[in-house]
């Protein structure tokens, strides 16, 4: 029986594993300046902190209020799991699912080989940890089958990293538009229009209260 398209891409992917995580491995390993630097401090301090504690160690090390990459960091560190060894599954996972992706929008291979030795890839591979794990989030977003997985794992992606909200709100702007020029035509407005507006405009608000600390950083 013939492989499905989607199937044969997931065959390919299966077998570039091997081949992907060394690239991985061998680009971290090596990298050990730059952000690496706090990064590996951080790693090191999380080891031997407790779940309470996450947050308050990471502030000495990295100056950022988004948590999230804190936590997910703390579980390998914590079962003193090798920092190198887990940020290379980490790629492998963020690798894979460009591949993914690149596949269900019809890439070709010679692309996609572009694409995953691109310099912005190999950024999130080595210096950008908490972007990188925004990214998996944001891949995932793209991937999911189902709308309450989609959201679960946009909150994920904002969460990880601020700037991905900019992303998102890109997107409600451009759908919410789309909505707008639909009412205006048609002079009619239900609470379907209206809703998906007053609930993103609420999260807008939430995570900027809850993240202000991290944007006036960033802005400043």
């Amino acid at each position: 029986m013939k492989l499905s398209k989607i199937n044969s891409s997931k065959f390919i992917l299966i077998l570039l594993l091997p081949f992907l995580f060394a690239y991985s491995y061998i680009l971290i390993s090596n990298y050990t300046f730059g952000d690496q630097v706090s990064y590996r401090a951080l790693y090191e301090s999380l080891s031997y902190t407790h779940f309470s504690d996450v947050f308050e160690i990471a502030q000495r090390h990295i100056s950022a209020s988004e948590w999230l990459t804190f936590y997910i960091l703390w579980i390998p560190a914590v079962s003193n799991i090798d920092k190198d060894l887990f940020v290379a599954f980490a790629n492998l996972l963020l690798l894979s699912l460009l591949f993914l992706v690149f596949r269900k929008y019809r890439a070709n291979y010679a692309i996609i080989f572009l694409a995953l030795c691109n310099f912005y890839v190999i950024v999130l591979m080595t210096g950008a940890e908490r972007l990188k794990f925004s990214i998996i989030f944001l891949l995932l977003v793209d991937l999911a089958n189902s709308r309450k997985l989609k959201i679960f794992f946009a909150l994920l992606s904002m969460l990880a990293h601020l700037q991905t909200i900019l992303f998102f709100a890109a997107i409600f702007i451009g759908k919410f538009s789309q909505t707008l020029v639909a009412v205006i035509k048609t002079k009619r407005i239900s609470i379907k229009d209206v809703a998906p507006f007053v609930v993103g405009i609420a999260a807008s608000m939430f995570f900027i209260f809850t993240q202000y600390g991290g944007i006036e950083s960033k802005a400043n």
